[in-house]
């Protein structure tokens, strides 16, 4: 497996929705292969919750290299971002 540097940018929107008394998120962001500077198609976007490690949700990157998940609840979470043929991605978010 070759060695890679992803560049990721990942940004975190709480959204209140006063009617149901509940706070939901989303994340989304970009992902290019900073090696030949192309946006990774098709890369797999976990988020897992911290205390069990069950999935809360994933996505496919698209051809731009973008990717959303929407209608997190408040918890604490791992975002695992992988690609065939590429170094696994982790990090943790509020």
């Amino acid at each position: 497996m070759r060695k890679f540097s992803l560049l990721f940018s990942v940004l975190f929107f709480c959204c209140f929705a006063a009617s149901a008394q509940k706070t939901t998120g989303v994340i989304r962001g970009v992902l290019i292969d900073t090696t030949g500077k192309l946006p990774l198609l098709g890369a797999t976007v976990s988020v897992i919750f911290t205390k069990d490690s069950t999935m809360a949700s994933f996505t496919l990157s698209d051809k731009t290299g973008m990717f959303e998940i929407k209608d997190l609840a408040d918890d604490s979470y791992k975002l695992h971002v992988s690609f065939k043929g590429l170094d696994h991605i982790k990090n943790h978010f509020p």
